[in-house]
C-alpha cells in the first residue's frame, strides 16, 4: 500500500514537471545598457527553471524594430507566453499582434505597453512613486527654484512619474511658491544623456532649492555637471532604484531619498502569473490600472520610500 501510494506522488511529480518542460517562455528586453535589467532576466530565468519552464532571452538595444522582429521570433521558437520589458510602450501594438495572431500570452513586465490586449502587467504603482518624490520635497522646501529632471516618453514609467510630480507640485506652483526653472525630459536613461542636457541648459545650482531626480544616477550626472558635491547639501535631491552608492550619498546629506521598489518580487510574480495564466488558473490580487484610455489587468507593488531614517533597514539589498 505504501509502495503504491509513493509511486502515484512519483507519477504526479514527473507528469508535473514534464507539463513544466514543455512550455517555453520569451523573455523580451529593450536593453541592458543599465545593470538591473540584466539581474531582471536573471532572476526570470531562475524562477521559470524552478518550475521546469525554459526560458529564450532576447535584447532589442533599445530599438523598437527589433523588438517587433524578435516577437516573431519567438513565436517561430515556439515559446506560449513573452514577458516584455518594452522599448517603447506607446507604440508596442504589433508585438501584440504578433502574439494574438500565435496565441501567446503577452505580460508587460514593469513597463506598460498601451494596449488593452495585454494579457497582465507587474509592476510598482509608479505614479505614486513620483508622488512620494515630490511630496518628500515639498515637506522640506518650502519655497524657491527647483528642477525635474525625468526619463523618456517612450518608457510609460517615465511618464506616470513626471504626472505624479507635476500633480503634487501644482499647488505650490499656483501659490508662487516654488518655481519650476527646468523640466527636462531625456531621450534615454543613461547618466551620460542627463549629464548632455544639463550642459545643454546651464542651470545654477547656486540658486536651485529641489532637484526631483526621477532616478539616483541622474544625481551623480548633477555632481559631475557642478564639479563639487558640497553644493548638494543644500539642495533637496530625490531619486529611486537605490545601490550602494545611493546609500554612500544619503548618508553624506548628498540626497535625501530615494524610492526602493525590490525586483527580486517582481520577477517571482511575472513567473507565477503566467503560469497561473497558461494554466487557466485564477490569479489573486489583480486590478484593473487605467492609463488614459488603456485599463491593463495589473498586479501593482507598493514602492518603499528610504531616507535616513530607514536606509539601514533595507540597504543589504540595494544593488551593489
Amino acid at each position: 500500500m505504501r509502495k503504491t501510494g509513493l509511486f502515484y506522488l512519483l507519477l504526479i511529480f514527473v507528469t508535473h514537471l514534464s507539463m513544466g518542460q514543455s512550455i517555453k517562455v520569451g523573455l523580451l528586453f529593450d536593453q541592458f545598457a543599465s545593470a538591473r535589467w540584466e539581474v531582471d532576466a536573471g532572476n526570470l530565468k531562475e524562477e521559470f527553471s524552478k518550475l521546469g519552464v525554459e526560458t529564450i532571452l532576447k535584447v532589442a538595444h533599445s530599438s523598437i524594430e527589433k523588438q517587433i522582429a524578435q516577437t516573431q521570433e519567438l513565436v517561430d521558437e515556439g515559446v506560449n507566453a513573452i514577458i516584455v520589458v518594452a522599448v517603447d510602450g506607446s507604440n508596442s501594438s504589433a508585438i501584440i499582434d504578433i502574439a494574438k495572431a500565435n496565441n501567446v500570452i503577452v505580460v508587460a513586465y514593469d513597463r506598460p505597453i498601451l494596449d488593452n490586449r495585454v494579457d497582465l502587467y507587474v509592476s510598482y504603482n509608479n505614479l505614486e512613486v513620483g508622488k512620494m518624490q515630490a511630496k518628500s520635497m515639498m515637506e522640506t522646501v518650502k519655497n524657491g527654484n527647483i528642477i525635474l529632471i525625468n526619463g523618456p516618453v517612450a518608457d510609460i514609467n517615465a511618464i506616470q512619474f513626471r504626472k505624479g510630480h507635476l500633480e503634487t507640485l501644482k499647488p505650490y506652483v499656483e501659490s508662487g511658491q516654488i518655481k519650476i526653472v527646468q523640466d527636462l525630459v531625456l531621450d534615454n536613461w543613461s547618466d551620460v544623456s542627463a549629464l548632455m542636457r544639463l550642459y545643454e541648459v546651464a542651470p545654477d545650482f547656486t540658486q536651485i532649492k529641489g532637484v526631483i531626480s526621477a532616478v539616483d544616477w541622474f544625481n551623480d550626472a548633477a555632481i559631475e555637471y557642478a564639479g563639487d558635491s558640497a553644493i548638494f547639501t543644500n539642495i533637496y535631491m530625490t531619486g529611486q532604484d537605490p545601490s550602494t552608492a545611493t546609500a554612500i550619498k544619503i548618508e553624506k546629506g548628498i540626497q535625501n531619498m530615494t524610492v526602493f521598489k525590490p525586483i527580486d518580487v517582481l520577477s517571482k510574480k511575472a513567473a507565477e502569473m503566467t503560469m497561473a495564466r497558461l494554466k487557466k488558473q485564477e490569479i489573486k490580487g489583480l486590478q484593473n490600472y487605467s492609463i488614459g484610455e488603456y485599463t491593463l489587468s495589473s498586479y501593482l507593488f507598493n514602492p518603499i520610500f528610504i531616507d535616513k531614517n530607514n536606509l539601514n533597514e533595507y540597504r543589504s539589498q540595494f544593488n551593489k
